[in-house]
């Protein structure tokens, strides 16, 4: 009788634990969406676009992997890194600092490639973006940017979960810091831009 006792409070234990277990997950909901930022010190203040993304859509898990001074060619993207499934995306944002210091545009497309082909082989949306004209009044800093503008661009179309955004759409040199770096409103524009950008295409 004991042990006939012992088994019932044994399974009673057991269907308590399952029904809070199935209550926890049901009430945790989808889990959010990664969105892993790639970039330079345009996207590392705390005033930055990826900052402002979160207060305008708190529905990104905004990890931003973004380092002061980074280049499309001094850049390694982990190899341990994988997508969950859910609609995970990689913003790119590279590439102004290969413009200002003119590094050689082959070099930095075979980067570009290389990276873009990763993250796409390990299926994450893509989202692009060509950096804002900068340093025209240099004509050397204007030819490479140009060139690397046009690098960037190339890549439009290259695959079904690539797509390409030009900063130029929403950049006012006047919003900047320094001619280079977003006031805090610029930012607020540019995270406008790519949660629009995003919305159209995911979601």
């Amino acid at each position: 009788m004991l042990a006939h006792s012992k088994a019932h409070y044994a399974l009673a234990l057991l269907l308590l634990f399952a029904s809070l277990l199935i209550y926890f997950i049901a009430d945790a909901g989808p889990t959010e969406p990664r969105l892993i930022v790639i970039g330079d010190s345009l996207s590392t203040t705390d005033q930055g676009w990826p900052n402002q993304l979160r207060e305008i859509a708190p529905r990104w898990n905004v990890q931003v992997m973004a380092q002061n001074g980074r280049t499309i060619r001094d850049f390694s993207i982990p190899r341990d890194l994988w997508t969950s499934g859910n609609n995970e995306t990689v913003v790119y944002f590279l590439g102004a600092n290969d413009i200002l210091q003119k590094n050689a545009t082959p070099h930095a497309k075979y980067r570009l490639q290389s990276h873009i082909a990763f993250l796409l082989e390990r299926n994450f949306k893509v989202l692009l973006i060509i950096p804002p004209s900068l340093g025209l009044d240099d004509q050397l800093i204007g030819k490479s940017n140009s060139e690397h503008r046009e690098m960037i661009e190339s890549c439009r179309g290259t695959a079904p979960n690539l797509w390409v955004y030009d900063l130029d759409n929403v950049w006012d040199p006047s919003m900047t810091t320094d001619g280079i770096h977003p006031t805090a409103e610029l930012s607020i524009e540019i995270a406008y831009a790519i949660n629009m950008v995003l919305s159209m295409n995911i979601y």
